[in-house]
């Protein structure tokens, strides 16, 4: 049995010498699609406090999409028509960050609270 474990290996080496991986290859790394940025158009930006109350979103006109961000707490948020509350809802961490499309949730059914005192939310507005 020791021998046919010595020869495995001795096979498996020729395989590879014989397959070219002892000579030098050049690799031909594929070209990249040629990438659209899409054209930022800031329209509105929006400051949002006193979320100790549900608050909701003052959409500009044309806006399409929005960036949510809570500052000092985080917020819940829903789309649905029931208000959030500290507990129930979508949450959103303070620095971190929401982008809404409104083709997929509408921008003005948005409504949001803070999970604990004194959150402020920026709104960043684009189309």
């Amino acid at each position: 049995m020791k021998s046919f474990r010595l020869w495995i290996p001795i096979v498996l080496l020729a395989v590879v010498f014989s397959s070219g991986c002892g000579r030098r290859q050049t690799v031909v790394e594929p070209t990249l699609p040629d990438v659209v940025v899409q054209d930022i158009y800031t329209s509105s930006y929006e400051k949002i406090t006193g979320l100790s109350t549900v608050q909701t979103l003052t959409v500009p006109s044309g806006a399409t999409k929005c960036m949510i961000v809570p500052e000092g707490q985080g917020i819940r948020w829903r789309y649905d028509g029931t208000d959030p509350d500290a507990t129930t809802g979508m949450p959103v961490l303070a620095s971190d960050f929401l982008i809404i499309n409104n083709s997929e949730i509408p921008m003005g059914n948005i409504e949001m609270i803070e999970t604990a005192a004194s959150a402020t939310v920026h709104v960043l507005y684009w189309r």
